[in-house]
This record gives C-alpha cells, structure tokens and sequence, in this order.
C-alpha cells in the first residue's frame, strides 16, 4: 500500500511539474504570440514596395508604374542632400536586352562601365556600375523586367535598401 501511495505521489509530482514547465499553456492563462509589425506597402500603378523606412521618405515619382524613395547622404565636413533610390517597369522584354542597350549607351557616351551580378531576395539582378551618372539593377519579377536605379551615394548593401528591393511586387500585365 505504501509503494501505491509513493507511486501515486511521484505521478503528481511529474503532471505538476510538466505543466509548470509548460510555461502555462495549459491551465491558467495563455500566452499571447507577439504580434507581429504589419509591413505597409505602397503601390504605383502594377509596382509595390514597403513604405520608406526610418530615415528614408516617399520620393515623387514621375510616372505610373514607378516607386522613388529619398534619404539624406552627408560627406564628412560638407552639407547633407538628398539621395534617390527609384523602382521601375522597363519597357524592354528582358533585363537581358535593358542591360545590352545600358551596355550601346556607355559607349556611344564613351563611359566606362562594370556588370556584375547581384542577387537580392528571389531575383538576380544584372547590375550596370558606369564610371559617373547612377547605378542600375535589371531583374525580373513576376514575369516583368524591372529596373532599380539610385545614386553612387547609396549602399546597395545598406539594410534598408536590401529592404525596399526585397519587397519588390510587380502585378503581371493584363
């Protein structure tokens, strides 16, 4: 009978202390999940990205189909200006073909010119790096050539542009 009751007293013991390990999902009162922060988008046309984030503002964009987003970028000693980063739908089928007419331009100009490719989120990019002038990336996403272009101040690397290029939607043409 005695062993019955040690028995019975270590199976308590073990419920009682699973459920207090359990971090009080069971019984008293259920933790809360965090909730998590709604990403905000911002559409143009069949183009949609995230909102500007902290330390970046919404550019005005020239067109339909055309997302810009603006920061201040300061060299040590000067005053700041502003830097832009804009998103675009190409009219050329492929990043294959913007990048070849990137490529004639260059040197109808006479500017000399890198390619390299860089992949951010799910697209690869053909990025189009001339010696002046802005940068170019050349993707596609959902099935349209997109275009990412921002000034040589900007750090394609800097978290937030990741971001921003990452969020990248594009709606198929209708």
């Amino acid at each position: 009978m005695k062993k019955k009751w040690i028995a019975l007293l270590l199976v308590v013991l073990v419920a009682f202390g699973v459920t207090a390990c359990s971090g009080g999902s069971k019984g008293g009162e259920a933790q809360q999940e965090p909730e998590k922060e709604e990403v905000k988008l911002v559409t143009n046309g069949r183009l949609s990205a995230i909102e500007a984030p902290e330390g970046w503002v919404q550019g005005e964009t020239s067109s339909d189909d055309q997302l810009a987003y603006e920061t201040e970028y300061q060299e040590d000693g000067e005053d700041p200006y502003t830097v832009r980063l804009w998103i675009d739908i190409s009219d050329f089928d492929t990043p294959e073909s913007m990048l070849e007419n990137a490529e004639e331009n260059a040197k109808e100009w006479g500017t000399t010119y890198t390619v390299e490719e860089k992949t951010i989120g799910d697209v690869t990019f053909s990025y189009f790096i001339p010696d002046f002038g802005y940068k170019s990336m050349y993707g596609t996403k959902n099935s349209v050539t997109v275009i990412v272009s921002h000034d040589n101040e900007i750090n394609i690397d800097d978290e937030a542009v990741q971001n921003i290029i990452k969020s990248i939607e594009v709606e198929p043409e209708e």
